[in-house]
């Protein structure tokens, strides 16, 4: 592995300042759990690695109004230990859990997991449901991004150069709309194989409301718009299971890769989904 720089700076400004000096040539690091990996594989070449770990601003979990705003240095540990993650984003909560090993989630951030943009990324499909945004620290000030335009293929998104990942900002669902998530992988440990969440509100034994997102499935995580407009104002009953599975496996973009082939993707896709509604609905 080449030698290369590490900063520690203890504020946003400082970060954005070292990374601007650097250029393309520097990138930030947080947990680390992902780039000093792909360094020792001689799969990233960088001059500089800029360390986010002391800055302050970019750490805490809080309710604010009907939002949750989330450090982007948040550990999944930190989120696994937060009451206020367990009762009011159990999906989220639960994707923690299940991410890795304790090791890796002592260390790994949510910033983190969201920024290297991994299809398969566990907690990007709980917080896709629920409408969440990313606030993003530029050279000139805040701006705010939809979680679900952030991507923009395996390993890219909108933030540009300079620009930090800040905050996420979870808005709450209504009280009746509950969010679960359901993940698969070769064990229990592995990256996911096919991963979702969703978020349903039921009224009566009709689906008031829903937004349904697999990981794993295409380039980014995707959001099944099929299934849900298949779901809006419907009675879940075997039939319509029938139908949604189907149209989960219709709508997803799976490759094969070492983990699994295409074909067992798209199958998953459809298992995935009918798990989901019959969590929420306990058929």
């Amino acid at each position: 592995m080449k030698r290369f720089d590490y900063l520690m700076p203890t504020n946003i400004k400082e970060a954005i300042e070292a990374q601007l000096q650097y250029g393309e040539r520097a990138k930030f690091i947080s947990g680390g759990t992902d780039v000093l990996v792909r360094l020792k594989q001689r799969a990233l070449d960088v001059d500089c690695l800029v360390s986010l770990r002391r800055i302050p601003e970019l750490k805490g979990i809080e309710a604010n109004g009907n939002t949750i705003r989330i450090g982007a240095m948040s550990t999944f540990r930190e989120l696994i230990q937060s009451q206020l993650i367990k009762e009011q984003l159990p999906g989220l909560w639960k994707a923690a859990r299940v991410l890795a090993n304790p090791q890796i989630r002592n260390v790994a951030t949510i910033g983190g997991n969201i920024s290297n943009a991994a299809p398969s990324a566990d907690s990007v499909p709980p917080l896709m449901v629920l409408n969440t945004n990313l606030l993003i620290h530029t050279p000139n000030g805040l701006r705010e991004e939809a979680l679900e335009d952030f991507f923009l293929g395996p390993g890219k998104t909108r933030l540009k150069e300079g620009e930090v990942l800040k905050e996420i900002v979870v808005n709450l669902p209504p009280v009746n709309c509950k969010t679960f998530f359901v993940k698969v992988g070769r064990v229990s440990q592995d990256i996911a194989v096919v991963n979702g969440a969703m978020a349903i509100e039921l009224e009566g034994d009709q689906v008031k409301t829903v937004k349904c997102v697999l990981g794993a499935v295409a380039p980014t995580p995707l959001r099944l718009k099929g299934v849900e407009q298949r779901l809006l104002g419907q009675k879940i009953d075997p039939h319509l299971l029938r139908d949604v599975q189907q149209l989960a496996e219709e709508e997803v973009r799976p490759i094969s890769d070492v983990r699994a082939s295409a074909e067992y993707r798209r199958h998953l896709s459809g298992v995935i989904v009918r798990r989901l509604i019959e969590m929420a609905t306990g058929i």
